[in-house]
């Protein structure tokens, strides 16, 4: 039963893992140092890191290429949050299933057979491209705060 879970649970946390990601990606939400526009106030909206406002600049006479902007801006955001959410889940869920399959003493070696003088080397990929990938949307999401933040500095008074 174990050995039938451990190989089945992909096909049932993946989906989970794409609903996860795409209610990130267009979700209603806060997105944390992240901006938004309100329409109702013609405000733009500065959050922390736990999505509560510290900043609203009123920006009654903002033009259509500047709401462009922020929506855009608001856009990325939310894909970078979702994409940083998705690294964090994937390797919670790597580093599980490769526990349990060792507590449990069942083999996850499927279709694809690796030699183990190959091993070594496709772990060390592996975790070379993850690590790039984490590199990336760090800095992305980074850039995105410094850009929202000098968006910000353009708007206000």
């Amino acid at each position: 039963m174990r050995k039938k879970w451990l190989r089945l649970s992909p096909i049932l946390v993946i989906p989970c893992l794409l609903v996860i990601h795409s209610y990130l990606s267009l979700g209603g939400y806060a997105v944390p140092f992240g901006i938004a526009l309100v329409e109702d106030d013609g405000a733009v909206e500065k959050y922390n890191w736990s999505g509560h406002i510290v900043q609203k600049v009123s920006t009654p006479k903002l033009t259509s290429g500047e709401k462009v902007q922020i929506y855009l801006m608001d856009s990325h955001f939310k894909q970078t949050f979702a994409s940083l959410i998705m690294l964090i889940l994937v390797a919670v869920y790597a580093i599980l299933l490769e526990w349990l399959s060792r507590v449990w003493k069942v083999s996850l070696e499927g279709v694809i057979k690796t030699p183990e003088k190959w091993k070594p080397v496709m772990i060390g990929v592996v975790l070379s491209f993850y690590i790039f990938a984490a590199f990336h949307v760090g800095a992305q999401y980074v850039e995105l705060v410094q850009e929202s933040e000098r968006l910000l500095h353009r708007l206000g008074p």
